[in-house]
């Protein structure tokens, strides 16, 4: 087990850490390049250097195992487009391929957004999903605490064409509950 003082914030199978220099080169690769990139839309600028993440960004952490066995970075957690007066901000969480399924990816973003929830008490929370990635997200809406609000029809330009952008968004209210489902889930151990 890594000491809980390298973690922001900590779940089951993964600590939450302000990214290391030597995360923030694996940060750059999994942001940059490989398959994963479907799965994911930057809204906030590159990381620059800055050991806080990216510019224009409320926060950006690491996520990292627990498991003194395993190392590495196995995903980013982003927040920005904040609105503090109204309470609402973007989010965007990339894991590595082989952890789309997996306990840690799940407890990743789990614990990003719970945090997220109980740091920065906001009410609303927004992710920006292209059309051909929906179904990856179709869990989120159909059985978890995500609606769909909102679809900018044909805004992002990828692989050659444009594509639809739905935007999802959670409350606070619905968000508890499905957390402790899904970390009760965790706990029983992951299928």
């Amino acid at each position: 087990m890594k000491a809980d003082s390298d973690f922001v914030c900590q779940g089951r199978w993964v600590g939450l850490r302000i990214p290391s220099l030597e995360d923030q080169q694996a940060i750059f690769v999994l942001s940059t390049s490989g398959p994963q990139l479907a799965h994911y839309s930057h809204r906030a600028t590159m990381p620059n250097g800055d050991p806080a993440g990216h510019r224009g960004s409320l926060l950006q952490l690491a996520v990292v195992p627990l498991d003194q066995q395993a190392s590495g970075v196995v995903g980013v957690a982003s927040c920005y487009g904040q609105d503090f007066r109204n309470r609402w901000a973007k989010l965007a969480y990339i894991g590595r391929p082989e952890q789309a399924e997996s306990a840690r990816g799940a407890d990743g973003f789990v614990t990003f957004v719970t945090y997220l929830f109980q740091q920065f008490d906001f009410r609303k929370l927004y992710a920006d999903v292209l059309a051909p990635n929906l179904p990856q997200f179709r869990s989120l809406v159909e059985r978890g605490p995500f609606d769909v609000e909102g679809t900018l029809k044909g805004h992002e330009f990828v692989d050659g064409r444009y594509h639809d952008l739905h935007i999802l968004a959670v409350t606070a209210d619905n968000w508890q509950p499905y957390a402790q489902r899904v970390h009760a889930v965790i706990d029983e151990g992951w299928p």
